[in-house]
């Protein structure tokens, strides 16, 4: 097989589609360093299938898709293909009719990759040895990447074999003896599971057996258990109907009484009722009486406040009159203020300068200031106009001079430009290309992308409905395997329990621990409360046993449980020793010490106090602990078990449907697949085609029209630059001569001169604005003080007027308040001689009130014992009719429970009972049948679990054991045979090994030779047991020194020996393809001379396609072909290819 094509999209930094052509002899790949050359070969070895990230520079798969820069985003697909020429047919089986081979790899970010061989989605596996029989492979020697020679060179002999493989062609072969251990290794794992299952599988169907013994004994004892319920069901529902009879009669009574108690309290509340009548009148006086009492108070309460508001009103007019006094010598003080400084203020503004004679100065210095700077003005106007016409003179001068040259220099450049251009116009006009080729080649595209965009659908539908399958398949298969682990961890773990719990054996005493039963957790409290006595019988003769006695009641703390609690299945003869055990928190135990005579107290965690002070800690080991906590398991597994069972047999069916939908999904996901890349390949090539001539034909017109344009503008410029020559000669002739320069210094001292002048007048004039400012802010300060003074003098005046009036209110308040407490003191003394009558007529009709409301309240007692009698007689109905309802319901429940317990209508729990007892029927007594109940349940519960499908179980179970005895068989002779084909695979290693070793070794030293001219080299295998697993050793001498090891020997040495010894191997069994990444970077000069001589030597003698990725100048040359990476984009790399004839035919031509 030989490699043709590599093509790759989104992988590390080739995030556009490349296509690499793979041609005979020497492909060189250049670039600069960071652009990505090294990506050309990890790229091959990822579609080889490589496994490791970290070998192709990555932390995990996901690195090798492009990543994004800050212009474009990260891809979440990379894809990469390799194109193989299998005209020969030496792919394997069923690819060896294909010509052409195209292997693919895929992987989309978080989902993992996968390989397709010509559309066919296949394993990695697959992939690997499909190139390992090619010789060649991800980890193949032949793919060099940098610094693997010193790899090579510094490995240890069992790595350095590797290459010898690749020369004997039989990677594959190691990569198939690997694959059959493992396939061993499983095989004889699944062999002793296997029996494991057998073994496991037989105590199974003996445990049935037991089951099915046990299953005939129980359905005895639960017949005998219906007819002994029966019978007590028959006398409680006949108890029941009786209680119902006489509840029924108590009711009837209650409301009678009832009825008696009715007319009685309405008798007494009709008198209670008359007798409230007569109260109107009396409390009618004594509202009256009542108010004229307050009347008289409120009128008296009135004149105090009013005689007190008077001499509070006094008080306040002789405190006002005070304040107005105050006052008025205040305001006065400010008066006489006020009229002091403003005939001061007015003083010093008629003593302040005359302004009329400080203006006529500055009138005087701006004249001057401004006669000053009309000088300096026309001074300094007249020097710069001398100076700028001087300046221009020469500047102009110089500019002409300047243009008069660039434009002669233009001129010439023109004319050439415009020849060059004319020459170009004509030549690209031959050149133009012929539209209809364009037009028919898009017509055919258009035509192959509907088509590849049906069957892209097709196969993108049939993709997403295999993955789903095949989703759904996982899932399904994933729930199945984990509910049949689950029931086989509980199957296993039952077993193990009903072992380590094994039932009574007959005719042995029962002890307590098989018959009380703890709630889960609760084990080791009961274990500890009885510890050791949980072994003794129940039976009064065995040797230790439990009798029983009479159950006696403990006075126990609140923060103590009876343990009676948490028992749920306990022997009467317990009864009296579990009502003394108390149960209580850790953290109480060591505090309650003082315990009743008997009681004991434990914990959950095993701990027991006794009364007379015997302590047991929890770390005391107890067996009756443990199987206590092993029964309640295993009767919790018994439970788990059905349900289990049933759950993994559903979803092993929804399994087996799964996969049988996937397979046919994958199927027509397949047949799809196989379409869309040939529909695909004729788009890309009738895509590039298009391309290719979109390109030409956009080059050649866009060439063409700007030559045209570039013609036009040529001539335009080379016309403008004539008439430039002739403008620029005139202008140069026609300018005068340079002036004489003794006028202009003259002036710059007259100019000086008058700017001093200016100056000094300028400072005259701001020293009298100075003046004048200072004395316009003094009398602008004063004037602001007089107006100030004169508001204060208003102010104070007006505040005098207002006091003198409220002086002469306040006056008057006083002597209105000094006559107001005379007329309040009469009105009071007439009001308190009006209040002994009427506090005489209020109690008058006080008393007349009290009497008849003590009549009343007789009454009223009355009335309130009948309607007491009457809530009695209410109660007495009430609770009459909730045992009337109480009974009733209790035969509802009675019945209800028969028919759900029995089956029967309850009216024949009678007439079954008699017909199943018999003439025993009428001897039989309630408490003589619940104790022979009693017995039959323990002996029911002592059977413990019984399974009723036993019988059939032990069918199917011995049926399920001759099929796994037969697949033993099966496994077995598998197993010989794998043992056969891996000794055969030894065998024919060896023997191609040791061949290869013969062929390398001499075609090894030929090349050495030939690189060194002259020296000796050899190759050694090191010693083993196994040629497969030995190493291989190289010694060299080149000409002038010793025999010695490649480690030894110098760099340039060892790299020159490592390459003959890669290129012995392509001698002996060539690989399709070998990449040398920057092999020659360690060597000089000369020996890159000898290393390309080497390269050329072996393109003659084998069909290797070479890829060299090189920086030297000398390996360049010798390339058949060379692609440039370049990144133009930060972070994208591109590949262009060189035409290197092209590129000598330009050389030549320069």
């Amino acid at each position: 097989m030989r490699v043709t094509d590599l093509r790759v999209v989104g992988f590390k930094s080739f995030v556009d589609p490349v296509h690499l052509k793979i041609e005979p002899g020497l492909t060189g790949i250049v670039g600069p360093n960071g652009c990505g050359k090294s990506n050309i070969l990890e790229s091959l070895r990822w579609v080889m299938g490589a496994t490791s990230a970290r070998a192709l520079r990555g932390g995990e798969m996901d690195d090798v898709i492009f990543a994004g820069t800050d212009k474009r985003p990260a891809r979440d697909i990379a894809e990469v293909v390799i194109s193989l020429d299998n005209r020969e047919g030496r792919a394997p089986a069923p690819f060896d009719q294909d010509p052409v081979l195209e292997v693919s790899r895929k992987i989309r970010r978080a989902a993992g990759s996968n390989f397709k061989i010509n559309g066919k989605e296949v394993r990695a596996r697959d992939v690997q040895l499909l190139f390992a029989d090619a010789s060649t492979g991800a980890n193949s020697p032949a793919l060099v990447r940098q610094n693997q020679v010193s790899e090579l060179i510094n490995a240890k002999p069992e790595n350095r074999r590797r290459i010898l493989e690749e020369a004997a062609g039989i990677s594959g072969l190691y990569t198939r003896r690997h694959e059959a251990e493992l396939k061993l290794r499983g095989a004889q794992t699944n062999l002793e599971r296997l029996d494991d299952v057998i073994q496991a599988m037989q105590d199974q169907l003996n445990g049935l057996r037991r089951q099915a013994r046990q299953a005939t004994k129980y359905r005895a004892v639960a017949e005998e258990i219906r007819t002994l319920e029966t019978f007590l069901f028959a006398q409680r529902y006949n108890e029941a109907q009786s209680a119902l009879a006489q509840a029924q009669e108590n009711q009837r009574k209650a409301e009678q009484e009832l009825a008696d108690a009715t007319l009685a309290a309405n008798k007494a509340a009709a008198a209670a009722e008359n007798s409230d009548e007569s109260l109107g009148g009396l409390r009618e006086e004594q509202a009256v009486a009542e108010a004229i009492l307050r009347r008289l108070e409120g009128q008296r309460i009135a004149c105090e406040r009013d005689l007190q508001s008077a001499r509070d009103a006094l008080n306040a007019a002789e405190a006002d009159m005070i304040r107005i006094r105050n006052d008025k010598a205040r305001e006065q003080t400010l008066f006489e203020d006020a009229t002091q400084n403003l005939q001061l203020v007015s003083e010093a503004l008629a003593n302040l300068p005359d302004r009329s004679a400080l203006d006529g100065e500055i009138e005087q210095a701006k004249t001057a200031t401004s006669q000053a700077n009309e000088l300096r003005e026309a001074a300094e106007a007249a020097l710069t106009t001398a100076i700028s016409q001087r300046a221009a003179a020469v500047a102009e001068r110089n500019a002409q001079s300047r243009a008069y040259e660039d434009a002669k220099a233009q001129l010439r450049r023109r004319q050439e430009a415009l020849a060059r251009i004319e020459a170009d116009v004509a030549r690209l006009k031959l050149a133009l290309p012929n539209d209809d080729v364009l037009a028919i080649a898009r017509k055919e595209a258009e035509a192959i992308g509907d088509a590849a965009n049906t069957a892209a659908e097709r196969a993108d539908q049939s993709e997403k409905e295999a993955e789903e399958a095949a989703a759904q398949e996982t899932d399904a298969r994933e729930a199945a395997r984990q509910a049949q682990n689950q029931l086989d961890r509980l199957m296993s773990e039952l077993k193990a329990l009903e072992a380590m719990t094994k039932k009574p054996v007959a005719g042995s005493w029962a002890k307590v621990l098989d018959t009380i039963r703890p709630q889960a957790g609760y084990e080791r409290a009961v274990a500890a409360a009885f510890g050791d006595e949980l072994q003794a019988a129940l039976d009064a003769k065995a040797p230790a046993a439990w009798t029983g006695q009479e159950v006696r009641s403990f006075d126990w703390p609140k923060e103590v449980t009876a343990l009676t609690d948490f028992v749920t299945q306990v022997p009467v003869q317990l009864e009296a020793r579990l009502a003394g055990i108390g149960l209580v928190d850790s953290a109480l135990f060591d505090r309650l010490t003082d315990l009743p005579t008997g009681g004991r107290l434990v914990t959950m965690e095993g701990d027991m106090r006794r009364w007379d002070g015997f302590v047991r800690r929890k770390d005391a080991v107890s067996s009756a602990a443990v199987e206590l906590e092993q029964r309640n398991r295993l009767e919790s597994l018994q439970g788990q078990v059905p349900a289990a069972q049933d759950t993994a047999q559903g979803l092993a069916k929804a399994a087996a449907e799964a996969r049988a939908k996937a397979d046919q999904k994958r199927a027509q996901a397949r047949h799809a697949r196989a379409e869309a890349p040939r529909a695909f390949a004729a788009v890309a090539g009738a895509r590039d085609r298009i391309a290719r001539l979109e390109a030409d034909f956009a080059r050649a017109r866009a060439s063409f029209e700007q030559a045209e344009i570039s013609a036009a503008a040529a001539a335009e410029e080379l016309n403008q630059a004539s008439l430039l020559v002739d403008v620029a000669a005139d202008l140069l002739a026609a300018l005068p001569p340079e002036a004489d320069t003794s006028q202009l210094n003259e002036m710059q001292g007259q100019a000086q001169a008058a700017r001093a002048g200016a100056n000094q007048a300028q400072a005259s004039l701001n020293q009298i604005l100075s003046r004048a400012g200072a004395r316009d802010s003094q009398e602008a300060n004063l004037k602001r003080d007089l107006g100030s003074w004169q508001t204060r003098l208003k102010a104070a005046e007006a505040r005098l007027l207002e006091l003198d009036q409220e002086s002469a209110k306040a006056m008057a308040r006083k002597q209105a308040a000094t006559d107001a407490p005379v007329d309040i003191e009469k009105r009071q003394r007439e009001l308190l001689s009006q209040v002994p009558a009427a506090q005489a007529r209020k109690a008058k009709a006080d008393d007349a009130l009290s009497q008849t409301e003590s009549n009343i309240r007789s009454l009223r007692d009355q009335d309130r014992m009948a309607s007491q009698a009457l809530s009695a007689a209410r109660e007495a109905r009430a609770a009459a009719t909730i045992r009337t309802e109480a009974a009733t319901e209790r035969l509802a429940e009675l019945s209800d429970e028969i028919r759900r317990a029995l089956q029967m209508d309850p009216a024949d729990c009678e007439r079954r009972a008699r017909a199943a007892l018999g003439e025993a029927f009428d001897q039989t007594t309630i408490q003589a049948t619940e104790q022979r109940l009693a017995k039959l349940l323990y002996d029911r519960e002592a059977i413990g679990g019984v399974n009723l499908r036993a019988d059939e179980e032990v069918a199917e179970q011995e049926a399920r054991l001759t099929a796994l005895v037969a697949d033993k068989d099966d496994l077995t002779s598998a197993i010989a045979k794998l043992r056969g084909g891996v000794d055969q695979i030894n065998e024919e290693g060896k023997e191609r090994l040791v061949a290869a070793f013969d062929t390398v070794h001499g075609h090894f030293r030929v090349l050495f030779e030939a690189l060194f001219d002259g020296g000796t080299a050899e190759l050694r295998l090191t010693e083993s047991d196994d040629p497969l697993g030995g190493g291989l050793e190289v010694y060299a001498c080149p000409p002038g020194k010793k025999l010695q090891s490649l480690t030894l020997m110098s760099g340039g040495e060892q790299a020159l020996t490592a390459s003959a010894l890669i290129f012995a191997v392509f001698l002996s069994n060539p690989a399709p393809i070998c990449v040398l990444d920057e092999v020659d970077a360690p060597l000089d000069d000369s020996n890159v001379d000898r290393y390309c001589r080497l390269l050329n030597e072996m393109r003659q003698r084998t069909e290797t396609r070479f890829i060299v990725i090189t920086h030297h100048p000398i390996t360049m040359a010798r390339m058949d072909r060379l692609f440039g990476v370049t990144m133009a984009e930060r972070g994208v790399s591109q590949l262009v290819s060189v035409d290197l004839s092209r590129a000598e035919a330009l050389i030549s031509a320069e």
